[in-house]
């Protein structure tokens, strides 16, 4: 149900900045993940992407590597962004 997914978030959230330590340096990462977009190189955000993976579902960075596979910038920063306010971290 509904409920799942909220708490599924929630978690994630919460890995993340145990992992990130906290949310400054959580902030810090999406901020230097989009500056990466700038260089218009998917290599460029490979190891963010990885970083990333290792503490959320692969769902949710499916539209990401989508857009990026497809050399679609804006999209994947765009997700990007969307991703960020899921997680409820304000840049």
């Amino acid at each position: 149900g509904g409920n799942l997914e909220t708490s599924e978030v929630l978690e994630t959230s919460e890995v993340l900045e145990e992992v990130l330590e906290d949310y400054s340096s959580l902030k810090a990462f999406f901020r230097e993940m989009l500056a990466a977009f700038e260089e218009y190189n998917p290599t460029a955000l490979e190891p963010f992407l990885e970083r990333l993976g290792r503490s959320l579902p692969r769902q949710q960075l499916a539209p990401i590597r989508q857009g990026l596979k497809q050399f679609d910038f804006d999209r994947a920063r765009k997700e990007t962004m969307k991703l960020t306010a899921d997680l409820d971290i304000h840049l």
